[in-house]
This record gives C-alpha cells, sequence and structure tokens, in this order.
C-alpha cells in the first residue's frame, strides 16, 4: 500500500511512499543499512515500527564515534535509500550516544532531551518547511524531549546486526 506526501530532505524528492508493517516489510533496507554502519557503528531500530501496524516510516537512530565526515556520508546514505525505495526513513546519529528506552522511562521522568544529528537542517513537507538542525562540530544538531505527546513506542530498541 502506498500514501502520497511531498518530501524534500536535502538533494532528494519523493512523492509517494510504502505504508509500513512491520520489521519484515523493511527486511532488504535493514540489510543494507546494517551493511552501510557496520562494524564500527550500530543501528538501532526505535518506533512503531516494532509495533506491527501500519506505519509510515522506518525510525533509526546510529550510534557509535563521533566521525563527522563519516557520519555525514551515513546519514545522507540511509535518506538517499529510503528515497530509492520510497520508504520514508527518519534517521539521526545519537550526538551522546543515548536513545529513548521505553522499558527503562517512568512517567514520574518527565521529558528528557535527546541530541540527534541529521542529514540536513530542515526538511520539506507538503510545502511546509520544519527548520530545526543547527550546525555544530560538523553536524546538523538539533534537541528532542522525549517521548512525544503523541506517544511512544513500548517497545526497546532493536539492534541490526
Amino acid at each position: 500500500m502506498m500514501y502520497n506526501r511531498t518530501i524534500k530532505y536535502g538533494d532528494y524528492t519523493e512523492m509517494q511512499w510504502k505504508t509500513l508493517n512491520g520489521l519484515t516489510s523493511v527486511d532488504n533496507e535493514l540489510k543494507e543499512i546494517a551493511q552501510l554502519c557496520g562494524p564500527e557503528y550500530d543501528a538501532w531500530v526505535v518506533g512503531g515500527i516494532l509495533e506491527d501496524r501500519p506505519t509510515q516510516d522506518l525510525d533509526i537512530i546510529i550510534t557509535g564515534p563521533n566521525n563527522p565526515e563519516r557520519i555525514n556520508y551515513l546519514l545522507e546514505e540511509i535518506v538517499y535509500l529510503g528515497f530509492k525505495n520510497q520508504v520514508w526513513i527518519d534517521v539521526k546519529y545519537s550526538v551522546t550516544g543515548r536513545m529513548f528506552v521505553a522499558s527503562q522511562y517512568n512517567t514520574d521522568m518527565g521529558k528528557q532531551s535527546f541530541l540527534w544529528a541529521s542529514y540536513q537542517p530542515e526538511i520539506t513537507i507538503n510545502n511546509r518547511t520544519f527548520r530545526y538542525g543547527i550546525e555544530k562540530d560538523g553536524l546538523w544538531q538539533s534537541m528532542q524531549r522525549l517521548p512525544l505527546t503523541k506517544g511512544y513506542s513500548f517497545c526497546d530498541p532493536v539492534k541490526l546486526f
């Protein structure tokens, strides 16, 4: 099944995207991401795709050494892979190495801040531009407070091998 959403992200634009449902729906993308990242970096799957329900994106967090040249290469290659395959891959690098882990979270903790690096400082979705990245230390960095207001996945991150 496909859905329509015009997304322009850096050099890439696409209007039609696959609706995803579970890890098997993105098996080829996960294998390619694992090959790109390994062995120096780890790629983690997070978010709704782990809940075996229809979702519009594949959320990936990369962890590993803070080498901006390599990180920017990985971020762009993974974004390109998604656009090429019509799979919206929301990929970020964890600047601090931290991730949201549902099993270690309780609502008394409130929202937690996470520092991410992204492929570009802005994205345009259906002609609406969202600017979020600030260039720092060779990376487009942004802060995100989790869990999101819309809720969060109760699944812990899954590491790709």
